[in-house]
């Protein structure tokens, strides 16, 4: 055997190496894609585009609101803050012998802080479901915890100069934290049930 033939034969084995291994890298991306399209519902399809969009949009939308929770908490306990320096130097003053108001005053403080910590601790924590009715679920939960801080933070500067025990706008901002937080935890509840 010449020269010419035995660089001939190495040439057909490195080819062949080189095919064989293109063949089992293109199965070993055929079985990911059809195993990331089964995880996104796509099982009839090898496609990934779907499951792309799906996952897009849910970190978009986890991004988004953990932003927004977390932003909206830190202005509220930042309110908080500031409503007890206006209690501290200024109401104490004007309601030092008014005890009815200046209980108001002070509990619709601790209800401020009470949903500036929550949207922090949503901000942090919270997970987007990757099921869409669980997700509308979740959104509408965020949008009674973001409210509420807004609407307490209007009863206290609203309610308490009234001198009156009914606190319909306190009522409403407490139950929209009951709605959203139970809310949010149904649907960890029933995905926690799903996994298992």
């Amino acid at each position: 055997m010449n020269g010419t033939d035995q660089i001939g034969m190495r040439a057909k084995a490195t080819a062949s190496i080189t095919h064989l291994s293109h063949e089992v890298g293109m199965r070993e991306n055929l079985t990911r894609t059809h195993q990331l399209s089964l995880r996104c519902g796509t099982a009839n399809s090898l496609t990934i585009l779907p499951c792309h969009k799906a996952l897009g949009l849910n970190t978009l939308m986890k991004t988004k609101l953990n932003l927004i929770h977390t932003i909206v908490g830190i202005g509220t306990v930042l309110v908080f803050v500031g409503t007890g320096l206006l209690m501290r130097f200024h109401y104490a003053r004007v309601y030092e012998s008014n005890h009815l108001v200046r209980m108001m005053f002070r509990s619709n403080h601790i209800y401020i802080l009470l949903a500036g910590l929550l949207n922090i601790a949503f901000g942090i924590y919270m997970s987007i479901s990757d099921k869409p009715r669980r997700r509308l679920t979740q959104l509408f939960g965020s949008i009674c915890i973001l409210s509420a801080p807004f609407i307490l933070i209007v009863a206290f500067f609203y309610e308490p100069v009234r001198e009156s025990l009914e606190r319909h706008i306190t009522l409403l901002g407490i139950v929209l934290v009951l709605v959203g937080t139970m809310s949010h935890l149904l649907v960890g509840v029933r995905g926690r049930s799903a996994e298992r």
